[in-house]
């Protein structure tokens, strides 16, 4: 482990994510880790003013202040974006594919930044290669860090740039339903005609750009397949997984009195006889929605922690509501993923939530609603740590197939399997995880100290 040495120049990392929470705090958590083994270094994270409150309360969280510092990144408003929807958080869902084109006019204000700043090591997300490019021309090495699962990646380069490459992993994710595939479709059209440029390549633009090594989110107990399919597609470059960034000693009550309603009601329930519900901060549940999930808690008989977002209350049947609770907001999600009582997450499949719900060893319930998250359901289900509700041919969901899943995941045989092989994942998970992040800050370190020799 470094030492801090008063005479010596800390080096700087500019990190640039996508506008979105489920991309931002993976990079602070991963800042907060490289930290906490390289101490000669201060980190700089650019987003727009909108997030940077949430980012703020983070750092004086974790004490960060003094090593992580924000940069503000300008967006030109629009009648139709105006700067307090310059991120993924609370946006209605037909904005999402416009805030990407937005982010596409940052560009000179970024390499205005970046001059600016020089830092030592870029690192950039998805959306954005043109940001390692504006970084190669002030010879700053830059590396891409997807939050992103290697399941994803490895999907998106055969389905929308190579179908004649081999063929992936099992189960091959390429049997999406064209219901399943919508949302990746216009993602990966508006991508490929205004973001990457044209080429063979151009879905893997962001590693092919990165500096000897490109950063993914995941660990290889979960997907070693499809690690190694992706080192195969990329001979040049080492592929790092960084963990699951998980934030395991996040223990911190908040003192609210839905969160301890919430915790002492949970300490009343029998282990593994209650089911998580949460789709996340960015998906809301249409009426139609919350009715069938009702009728499939009604089916199972189980008992629930419910978090509804984008609502200020929620009128469940009354045999429904007798069973559990349900949070109008934000909950304690990590503390309630590692309570005994819970035997199952009912989840929209998002990474950053099948990473705390499989490292903490709580099988899922998949009910995928967009993008990359149909993907990564099948991925799960392959690894024996969820069940995917079936859905109909049109795409919705039955409450009779929610309930036929609860009870797969909560009871019986199966349930017992699920729980068996989701906890020997987790264990696998939190050994990697401390060997993955070390080597990633080694890596990140040699390229700071790389561009000292080449200037």
């Amino acid at each position: 482990m470094d030492s801090p040495k008063s005479n010596r120049k800390k080096k700087k990392i500019l990190m640039f994510p996508w506008l979105a929470h489920g991309h931002i705090f993976p990079y602070l958590q991963l800042a907060k880790r490289i930290l906490s083994i390289k101490k000669d270094l201060h980190i700089h994270l650019c987003t727009t003013a909108v997030n940077i409150p949430s980012i703020t309360s983070f750092l004086h969280k974790h004490s960060l202040q003094t090593s992580i510092s924000t940069l503000p990144l300008h967006l030109p408003p629009t009648p139709s974006l105006p700067s307090h929807l310059h991120t993924t958080k609370n946006l209605p869902s037909h904005l999402h594919l416009p805030l990407i084109q937005a982010l596409q006019t940052s560009q000179p204000y970024f390499s205005l930044l970046l001059s600016s700043l020089l830092p030592d090591l870029l690192i950039f997300d998805v959306f954005q290669p043109w940001a390692a490019s504006s970084a190669a021309s002030l010879n700053i090495p830059a590396v891409h860090f997807s939050p992103l699962g290697a399941t994803t990646i490895s999907y998106t380069r055969q389905a929308y740039n190579s179908p004649s490459l081999p063929p992936l992993p099992s189960p091959n994710p390429l049997l999406l339903r064209p219901s399943e595939k919508q949302t990746l479709d216009s993602l990966f059209h508006l991508l490929l005609s205004e973001v990457y440029p044209p080429g063979p390549n151009s879905t893997l633009i962001n590693f092919h750009l990165s500096s000897d090594v490109a950063l993914l989110r995941t660990i290889p107990s979960l997907e070693h397949n499809y690690l190694n399919y992706l080192s195969h597609l990329l001979p040049t470059k080492k592929i790092l997984p960084v963990g699951t960034l998980v934030d395991d000693n996040n223990d911190i009550d908040n003192g609210s009195d839905d969160e301890s309603d919430i915790m002492r009601w949970l300490g009343e329930q029998e282990e593994h006889s209650t089911i998580y519900i949460s789709f996340g901060s960015e998906y809301f549940l249409s009426d139609k929605e919350i009715s069938e999930l009702a009728k499939g808690l009604e089916i199972s008989g189980a008992g629930f922690v419910w978090v509804i977002r984008g609502r200020e209350e929620v009128e469940l049947p009354e045999g429904v509501m007798g069973r559990g609770r349900v949070v109008v907001g934000w909950a304690p999600q990590e503390r309630i993923l590692r309570h005994p009582s819970v035997g199952g997450f009912v989840s929209h499949c998002g990474w950053s939530s099948v990473n705390e719900s499989v490292y903490h060893g709580v099988p899922v319930v998949g009910m995928p609603v967009n993008v990359n998250m149909f993907v990564d359901v099948k991925m799960l289900a392959e690894a024996g740590v969820c069940v995917e509700v079936e859905r109909e041919e049109e795409g919705g969901f039955k409450g009779e197939e929610i309930g036929k899943a609860i009870n797969a995941v909560l009871r019986g045989e199966r349930g017992e399997g699920l729980r068996r092989r989701a906890k020997e994942v987790s264990e696998k998970m939190k050994m990697e995880d401390e060997a993955a992040i070390h080597q990633v800050a080694d890596h990140l370190w040699q390229l700071c100290c790389k561009r000292d020799t080449d200037i």
